[in-house]
């Protein structure tokens, strides 16, 4: 009896033991990470938003169903994302995955999918075999975010390439990587919709309009509250409410107390994303010149003293690289119509940024049009890091230059293009000293700073870098960096302003976990060849001894004990 009560105390107390560890692992969550790359961590500023999310928030995955491998691992990553999402936020991240088609009716599919293509989700068809035999069906690699009485899509599938068997880990596996960027920066947005950060745009000196910088102005929205500002001479317009000031590419001359309103507004922390043409020079007007050339200008812009005394200076020169983007040319006639080609156009670099700078990492080819370089000036207390240069085989125009049509049947020959890596674009960081230092103030109504606090600046030496093309036939912006004339998309250019303005206005960490990369580690195919039946046959024989190890030991065990 004594026995029996014992067992049963044992048995009692080893399932006390049982739930109680399952009780703990239920509130406990852990995981170790060993991947270089930190594949399975989310970023400090991801865990900081969720943690202090306000109300629960409802993420719908329309990737549920049957589909090919390469949406299932898609699938995969997305949900072990959410998972983390959910440990991090608690019971204010809900999530779950819907096919929204199944068992409707067509008319009801119909109406489910005009419903999505509302909301800026487009479904498309896939064709595909499984064990079933080929199918086709509708395919969603979308998902929504509802917080707070608004709405947020993302998109899951990066590259539509990815649909390429031979594309396809490369697709799939830059899909993954931004899945954190993807979620993170879509709840951000939600999260501050009724508080966003406010982002001013200089107007009032024929900078571009607003067609022309349309979907630069669209996506910063997504984020910031923009806002256009007429710079005058009352200091409070511009404040420390504004966490950026953009000037994209004025065209007349800045008066003293306008320059002296942004000095002070960078003296108080703010920071300036100076987007600034030094030389006047317009290809329209080339093509339409009788001559067939134009002269290139410099431009006076009035801001040359601010940008030296804070350490940078715009050159009135062009640019010329063998690495540039072409444009359309009347090269003959065919019976009575011109006969055009595209050609090399050394006054628009294109630049490939490397990734030694968050800003520029992964941003993807930026395409410039008459830039001119910098030169940074020594100043003690600045940082400044160099951005975008030109390529190894480049030259400088001093202006007043002709600029003619002609330069298309140029050589970019190295004895002539002999000036390499000329800066094009530079960050400066610090604590600037002001302009107006021992100079006769325009106003005395405002406390002056000679000496500001730590703020930063981005100086571009092109304005036309967040220019984006018009189709007035349609009446809309074309993508920045689209040319319709030649058919390319320059993606870098949006990549890169955004990254600066995240950068400038304190968001850079949307930067990091958007350049986050997540290593492919493919089997080598030669060793796989040579060696594959080996290790084939190994994974099959080392369970099965091992299993025949166990029991021998057991049984030799068993004798010892027993015999």
């Amino acid at each position: 009896m004594n026995r029996k009560r014992k067992d049963i105390a044992w048995l009692i107390a080893a399932l006390g033991i049982l739930a109680g560890i399952n009780a703990i692992s239920g509130r406990l969550f852990f995981r170790w990470d060993f991947t270089a790359e930190g594949r399975y961590s989310l970023s400090d500023s991801t865990i900081s938003m969720l943690r202090n999310m306000e109300e629960p928030a409802i993420v719908t995955v329309y990737l549920e169903g049957k589909f090919p491998p390469v949406f299932k691992r898609l699938q995969t990553a997305t949900r072990e994302l959410l998972e983390e999402f959910r440990y991090q936020a608690g019971n204010n991240l809900q999530y779950r995955f819907v096919d929204p088609f199944s068992g409707k009716d067509p008319e009801e599919q119909a109406l489910m999918q005009q419903e999505l293509v509302e909301k800026g989700i487009q479904p498309f068809s896939l064709t595909f075999a499984d064990e079933a035999g080929r199918q086709e069906r509708s395919i969603i690699p979308a998902a929504t975010i509802s917080y707070k009485g608004h709405e947020a899509k993302v998109e899951l599938l990066e590259e539509l390439a990815g649909l390429d068997p031979s594309l396809a880990d490369q697709a799939l596996n830059t899909s993954i990587e931004r899945l954190e960027f993807g979620f993170a920066s879509a709840m951000y947005k939600l999260h501050t919709f009724e508080r966003r950060p406010k982002i001013a745009f200089s107007f009032g000196h024929r900078e571009l309009p607003q067609g022309l910088i349309a979907d630069f102005l669209m996506s910063l929205k997504e984020y910031y509250t923009v806002e256009g500002l007429v710079l005058n001479n009352q200091l409070n317009t511009l404040n420390k409410s504004y966490a950026c000031l953009v000037l994209a590419k004025p065209d007349s001359t800045f008066g003293e107390a306008e320059k002296f309103v942004i000095d002070q507004y960078l003296m108080r922390g703010g920071r300036v994303l100076w987007l600034l043409d030094q030389v006047a020079v317009d290809l329209d007007s080339l093509k339409s010149s009788p001559k067939g050339y134009t002269i290139a200008l410099p431009k006076d812009l009035g801001l040359n003293d601010l940008l030296f005394k804070y350490g940078v200076r715009i050159n009135y020169n062009l640019i010329q690289d063998a690495s540039c983007a072409p444009i359309p040319v009347v090269t003959g006639m065919v019976g009575d119509q011109p006969k055009e080609e595209l050609l090399p156009w050394f006054f628009y670099p294109v630049v490939l940024p490397d990734d030694r700078h968050l800003l520029t990492s992964r941003v993807g080819p930026i395409r410039f049009e008459f830039p001119s370089s910098l030169d940074t000036v020594k100043l003690s207390g600045i940082q400044k890091t160099i951005l975008l240069s030109s390529g190894p085989v480049s030259r400088s125009l001093m202006t007043p230059a002709r600029v003619g049509i002609q330069a298309v049947a140029e050589k970019a020959s190295p004895e002539r293009f002999n000036k390499p890596n000329q800066p094009m674009a530079v960050l400066l960081e610090g604590s600037f000293e002001s302009a107006f230092k021992g100079r006769l103030l325009p106003t005395a109504d405002y406390p002056f700073l000679e000496k500001g606090q730590p703020s930063k600046m981005i100086v571009v030496g092109d304005g036309d870098i967040v220019k984006n093309r018009f189709n007035s036939r349609q009446n809309r912006p074309f993508r920045l960096g689209e040319d319709p004339a030649s058919g390319y998309f320059f993606e870098g250019n949006k990549n890169f302003l955004m990254n600066a303005v995240h950068y400038l206005a304190n968001d850079a960490w949307f930067i990091s976990i958007r350049n986050k990369r997540f290593q492919i580690r493919n089997l080598d195919p030669i060793k796989v060849e040579a060696n594959g039946s080996f290790w084939q046959s190994a994974q099959i024989l080392i369970p099965l001894a091992y299993l025949l190890f166990l029991w021998f030991g057991v049984r030799w065990i068993q004798k010892r004990k027993y015999a």
